[in-house]
């Protein structure tokens, strides 16, 4: 493939009263489209510049932010009062984004917390977006042992939110990605009960709901949180939605060694949807 030059620009956005926002983007010189990413718990928007290269020398305009509480983003460490505040970041930085593409179709890209936060913005709040890309969506409903530290979390939420839960170890945590575990700005210790019992009750929220935008859904077989049948469901009640899992795969789809072969479905499903629009 031939070479184009990319513009790579890296800002802070400070705001009022707010947490101050990293930002990065990966600009061609003639985008045919905008993604904009959202990283998962634990990650930063530097976690994805091999995916935002990638796409950005196919003709994307990619955006990406430090969700609050994570990389260079102010806010107290993977913390979260109220997952509302997740939902407002991203309509902030979505903002200036259409602005700065304005006649092009503009796609959500989440993964993990972000893929949550994504698909709640776009199933709650209906924004002008052709479709979002959700990479290890959390769908599966708790059970079990994972029901007990479901109510443990929110009860520990209620008298201690900013109690650190144990981060799982390296390989077994479904929060971290493998290619930037060793990155300064990824995350070591665990998240707060309060952003645990958070995460919760929003995925509660978005199994219940559907989304009324195009939707390509990615997951690992091995992902434990990823059910196919869970997401095969909730692909099906969005227009245009579709399902994607990946054998011998667990949470880390997008930093895989072989995740160029998922970022070419990514890329092959936005052109599907230009060319068939719903």
């Amino acid at each position: 493939m031939e070479t184009k030059p990319i513009l790579r620009r890296e800002r802070h956005v400070p705001r009022t009263g707010q947490p101050t926002l990293f930002q990065r983007a990966w600009l061609p010189a003639e985008p045919a489209r905008a993604l904009l990413i959202v990283h998962g718990v634990r990650e930063h928007s530097g976690c994805y510049e091999p995916l935002a290269r990638w796409f950005a020398r196919r003709c994307c305009a990619v955006f990406a932010f430090d969700q609050r509480g994570h990389g260079r983003s102010g806010g107290a460490r993977v913390h979260a009062r109220h997952f509302s505040d997740y939902l407002e970041d991203l309509a902030e930085v979505m903002g200036p984004v259409r602005e700065e593409c304005p006649d092009r179709p503009l796609y959500l890209l989440g993964h993990d917390l972000g893929a949550l936060v994504s698909a709640l913005f776009v199933q709650e709040r209906a924004p002008d977006v052709a479709g979002a890309l959700l990479s290890a969506t959390p769908l599966t409903k708790p059970v079990g042992a994972a029901t007990l530290r479901a109510t443990c979390a929110n009860l520990l939420a209620a008298v201690a939110p900013r109690w650190r839960l144990r981060a799982g170890r390296r390989g077994e945590d479904p929060t971290a990605a493998p290619d930037c575990f060793e990155d300064p700005l990824v995350e070591r210790g665990g998240i707060t009960a309060s952003l645990r019992a958070q995460f919760l009750r929003a995925t509660a929220r978005l199994r219940a709901g559907a989304l009324n935008r195009p939707v390509l859904l990615l997951q690992g077989e091995r992902d434990p949180r990823c059910d196919p049948s869970a997401g095969q469901r909730f692909a099906q009640q969005a227009p245009q939605g579709q399902l994607r899992t990946y054998p011998g795969l667990t949470q880390g789809i997008l930093q895989a060694p072989s995740r160029e072969r998922v970022f070419s479905d990514m890329l092959a499903w936005l052109h599907e949807r230009e060319e068939n629009p719903a």
